[in-house]
């Protein structure tokens, strides 16, 4: 049994202990079911939000109360589920606890009533601006790029588009934060950039600047993966982005039978003027690139991969990527420490390509200089992965969504004594 599965029936085993108990308990719509929804859901299921459908009120839930417990029982729902033993470290997870899903698929399995006037789906008032962090400081326009109803590459793929944007800054600034915000974003794959100054050295793709490991001095910007959250640095933390800097995208579409333009935006968020932050951030990916890949057999329902990085420094932690394409199916880390003990950090056991969350920790975590970060990825290459565009293919490592990645991305800060 793989380990979905076995999460999946442990899950299910829990339901049915609960079902009993459940008939027998008043379940309240107001008191304990909405709220979950409100958490968990509606940021995305709103009005003009990114989900499918708005969960407006009550009636809404009851409309799709099938397809609502059959997405939360296989953890398709909430998207960028985690194991749940790792939930309580991880700000950004959206995994339901053991109560939340028992109190859902009770009220489910009982009809879901509704009883009393107020429904707290009807309450909630979110941001009218369509930035994660509000309106940025500034806001640089991508030139505008048509994207072919059917791809010249095959049906889904066209040649990446690189374009250089100008920033406009005519001073130096330190940035807090970015995002990136297409348009269209049921077309686009990814967004990596780097950013250059004229006679300067130029970041690379993967939005560093120097080698792996070193502290980027020079700010990044927000790259964009679907479901991904954008860059906002910790208080005191920032990246330099001088004057005359120009963003150089890389943008990865896949036309999805229509038509479309994209008019993408990036926004910036700076330090007050005067402030200089005296800290930075650092990282390495864990990644298996075209030279050590193993292409995935035909047909093989979890393919496993494996990558490290051994750390140079002493850092504190902050948040790990896992980056996979249709076949991706789990990705955990674990730290072997110098002193022998090992310690698995995180485990994402449902890896879902349109969710590709950076896990945040609530408080960073220590790891020695020497620690050796394990990353294991699997990959379903079978007819029942339904995302699997061909199970008879033997996949190469290759950046169209067809062909398939392994990074395992990691950002920490380095501990090092300041003159």
């Amino acid at each position: 049994m793989t380990r979905l599965n076995a999460t999946v029936a442990t899950i299910c085993a829990m339901i049915l202990l609960v079902g009993a108990r459940a008939q027998a308990v008043e379940i309240d719509y107001a008191e304990n079911v909405a709220p979950i929804f409100v958490e968990q859901c509606q940021s995305c299921h709103r009005e003009d939000g990114i989900a499918p459908w708005a969960m407006t009120d009550y009636r809404m839930l009851q409309a799709f109360a099938p397809s609502i417990k059959e997405a939360i029982v296989s953890l398709r729902m909430p998207p960028g589920q985690i194991d749940r033993k790792y939930a309580k470290d991880i700000i950004n997870h959206r995994t339901l606890n053991d109560l939340e899903m028992e109190t859902l698929v009770a009220w489910i399995d009982a009809g879901a009533p509704v009883e009393g006037d107020r429904d707290p789906l009807t309450e909630t008032v979110y941001s009218a601006s369509e930035w994660v962090h509000g309106e940025p400081d500034m806001i640089i326009e991508v030139p505008a790029q048509e994207i072919p109803a059917v791809g010249t590459m095959g049906p889904n793929a066209i040649p990446y588009r690189y374009v250089s944007v100008s920033t406009g800054l005519t001073e130096d600034r330190w940035l807090r934060g970015s995002e990136f915000l297409p348009s269209e974003p049921t077309v686009i794959h990814h967004m990596l950039n780097s950013v250059s100054v004229p006679g300067e050295r130029n970041g690379n793709i993967l939005g560093t600047q120097g080698g792996a490991q070193e502290e980027m001095n020079y700010a990044s910007v927000s790259a964009y993966v679907p479901g991904g959250d954008p860059d906002f640095y910790d208080a005191n933390t920032g990246g330099l982005i001088r004057a005359g800097s120009t963003v150089n995208l890389q943008l990865h579409y896949t036309p999805d039978g229509t038509a479309r333009t994209d008019n993408a935006r990036i926004g910036l968020y700076f330090h007050d003027e005067g402030v200089v932050p005296e800290e930075r951030m650092a990282g390495d990916c864990a990644c298996i690139f075209p030279d050590t890949w193993t292409s995935i057999p035909p047909y093989d329902p979890n393919f496993v991969q494996t990558a490290e990085v051994i750390l140079k420094n002493d850092v504190n932690l902050h948040t790990f990527l896992p980056h996979m394409h249709f076949r991706g199916k789990s990705m955990k880390a674990t730290a072997y420490y110098p002193d022998g003990t090992v310690e698995e950090l995180i485990d994402v056991p449902v890896y879902d390509y349109a969710w590709q969350l950076s896990y945040t920790w609530k408080e960073p975590k220590y790891l020695p200089a020497g620690t050796r970060l394990f990353v294991e990825g699997a990959f379903d290459n079978s007819v029942e992965n339904k995302m699997n565009p061909d199970p008879s293919r033997e996949v190469p490592w290759g950046q169209m969504s067809a062909d398939e990645m392994f990074f395992g991305a990691f950002t920490w800060k380095n501990l090092l004594d300041k003159p």
